[in-house]
């Protein structure tokens, strides 16, 4: 696991690995109504995880966008890590 920033602000709160290979992103928002900075895009870009995940308190479960999953702790859990 691991926390990613770069200079250029690209930021992304958890980077899970299996290897050298990035699995997941998951950044982690307060609000159950999340928007992705232009940060976060760039970290995802950057990471190329197989999948990508904001997390919320306690949101619906649906896709952001073709890459990216909002969902609740509860259910990234259960569901999908």
């Amino acid at each position: 696991m691991y926390y990613y920033r770069t200079h250029n602000r690209a930021e992304i709160d958890l980077v899970l690995m299996k290897g050298m290979r990035p699995i997941s992103a998951l950044e982690i928002k307060l609000g159950n109504a999340p928007k992705l900075t232009r940060g976060n895009t760039i970290a995802f870009e950057d990471i190329k995880a197989q999948s990508n995940y904001i997390i919320t308190p306690s949101s619906d479960d649906y896709l952001m966008n073709q890459d990216t999953r909002v969902c609740s702790l509860t259910d990234s859990i259960r569901k999908y890590i």
